[in-house]
């Protein structure tokens, strides 16, 4: 292959000498992998790279080239093994135009790269996406034809990181696992809330956002357009006790999500609900396919205010710990303010209005379908919650003493699956008895007292 020339930028941090350049898609095709290179021999302690997931780069990582057109990638790392790139500087003191810039700092900087043809390139970080780039160019490949227009000129940022000179093959092993190692350690992905915050493809974090605009129960008041329904402080997962707040911004996620499974948006969408968060949620759909989400979405949380209107009471009201077995208690500990319970009831909510079969999904249609759920009792401290989500524990902090706090069992999401069981059992009236099983498993017998899981399965039998 002969010799390419890149424009780009040189710079320098730690030990490494290193160049950003300009390289165009197809350009691609003359950087490697690290497997590739027999020099670097097979055995883990000469590795340089993790496995490459195959099925991975040619599954989501194509699609996503294919079919988002605000496609973006961060800049591909490579390395080169034997020999050094040339660099040729320009000058831009010579420029009249840039005389006020040209001082040590910029001299140099600029200029070109070329990358010769007695060296060899390798992707040291980013080879995921140099697969898929390789796979959606590949003229024998299994893409053929369904590249972007124009993507094979389409241009990204690669950065080259130079070895020094004296360095031996043993040595440039060792320093570039180590840069392979930084650039995967200290890279952090956004948490879970900012992605809600700032995804624009999520069509369900764009329905919710859309709840606090237009909503209004969840409609965002105050100077500071803070909603006093979901806490959406990016560092905080779950709603403490004293918070005034209904649910965070990461439940509520989990909560639309499910509440949107509806088979009339899965037939627009023309996918089925087991792709539904795998594919769909990566690609941004037409607006009407958005609205036509939002209005249901809308609909279903209407309905549920008008079956449970205490969801619209403070969370300091319907989430205190404090008041199990307390009489008169001026406060409560529901269900429905916990995330446990809230994504358990969601999934009831999509099951019970799936089975009403109908085209669309009205505020009636909701009522209807949660009415039988009105007469449940969903106070922690009550069966059939006490012991199974509501547990008494002992107090680690106080020698003899126990506490009452959500249920720390493995298995949480079978907990949140027979938490889902009860509710649908007990809105269309079915027997509880085979799902004895299921109970005595999940079920903690409380501290300090002489109870079996017999005696609490026979306790929530008499009590539904």
């Amino acid at each position: 292959m002969p010799a390419k020339y890149f424009p780009g930028i040189r710079a320098k941090m730690g030990r490494w000498d290193y160049y950003i350049v300009q390289m165009n898609m197809r350009d691609l095709n003359m950087i490697e992998f690290a497997h590739q290179f027999s020099e670097f021999g097979g055995s883990l302690s000469e590795a340089l790279q993790r496995t490459l997931n195959d099925k991975r780069a040619k599954g989501e990582i194509v699609r996503y080239l294919i079919k988002q057109p605000d496609r973006f990638f961060n800049a591909i790392v490579i390395a080169g093994f034997g020999g050094a790139p040339s660099w040729y500087p320009v000058q831009i003191e010579e420029r009249p135009e840039y005389q006020m810039v040209a001082d040590d700092e910029l001299t140099e900087t600029f200029g070109i790269l070329k990358m010769s043809s007695r060296t060899r390139y390798y992707a040291l970080d980013g080879q995921h996406r140099l697969l898929a780039i390789k796979a959606l160019l590949d003229p024998a490949g299994e893409f053929v034809g369904q590249a972007p227009e124009g993507f094979d000129q389409e241009t990204m940022a690669v950065c080259l990181v130079v070895p020094q000179q004296a360095e031996d093959i043993t040595q440039f092993r060792e320093r570039f696992r180590r840069l392979f190692g930084h650039l995967n350690r200290y890279a952090k992905k956004m948490d879970d809330a900012t992605n809600v915050i700032m995804d624009e493809d999520d069509a369900v974090a764009i329905s919710l956002r859309r709840l606090f605009s237009d909503h209004e129960f969840f409609k965002s008041v105050g100077p500071d357009r803070d909603s006093l329904r979901v806490m959406t402080d990016t560092s905080i997962k779950n709603v403490p006790p004293g918070a005034i707040h209904f649910t965070s911004i990461v439940t509520l996620y989990d909560i639309c999500m499910e509440l949107v499974k509806s088979q009339r948006l899965m037939n627009l969408l023309q996918i089925n609900a087991t792709h539904f968060d795998k594919e769909f949620l990566r690609f941004r759909p037409e607006d009407q396919v958005l609205d036509e989400m939002y209005n249901e979405l809308s609909s279903i949380w209407d309905g549920i205010l008008e079956v449970f209107p205490e969801l619209r009471k403070s969370g300091v009201e319907m989430r205190d710990n404090n008041v199990t077995d307390v009489k008169d208690a001026p406060h409560q500990n529901h269900l429905l303010f916990r995330p446990i319970g809230q994504i358990a009831f969601s999934s009831v909510v999509r099951t019970l209005l799936n089975n009403q079969d109908k085209t669309t999904t009205s505020k009636q249609d909701v009522i209807d379908a949660l009415t039988p759920l009105r007469t449940m009792n969903f106070d922690l401290g009550s069966l059939p919650w006490r012991h199974l989500v509501w547990v008494n524990v002992a107090d680690k902090s106080v020698p003899g003493a126990t506490s009452w706090r959500i249920s720390e069992k493995q298995g949480r999401k079978e907990l949140k699956q027979f938490i889902k069981t009860l509710m649908l059992t007990h809105a269309d009236g079915s027997d509880i008895e085979p799902h004895a099983g299921s109970y005595r498993e999940l079920v903690t017998l409380p501290a300090n007292e002489r109870l079996t899981a017999d005696d609490l399965w026979n306790e929530l039998q008499k009590s539904l």
